[in-house]
């Protein structure tokens, strides 16, 4: 607990830190969610490009244009970057 030192001010200098702290962890808080928003929606047009990705290239297997072992090394090289 902090401890006020101006004499016959300590309910007012209490009021005043617990305003400066709360303010200061509602910015974090919105930090905090903000990072968390745009990590999962970086995470999920990953997903969703790699999942595209996958469904095209195995189309291409099936048509006979690309071999497994060329569709193989894409996906690699995709992983890797």
């Amino acid at each position: 607990m902090r401890s006020v030192k101006i004499f016959g001010q300590e309910l007012r200098e209490t009021q005043r830190y617990a305003a400066r702290w709360s303010a200061y962890h509602t910015r974090e808080y919105v930090r905090d969610v903000t990072w968390f928003v745009g990590t999962t929606l970086q995470n999920l047009v990953e997903v969703g490009a790699l999942l595209w990705l996958m469904a095209h290239l195995f189309e291409r297997v099936k048509d006979g244009t690309m071999t497994i072992g060329t569709m193989g090394l894409m996906l690699r090289h995709v992983l890797l970057c």
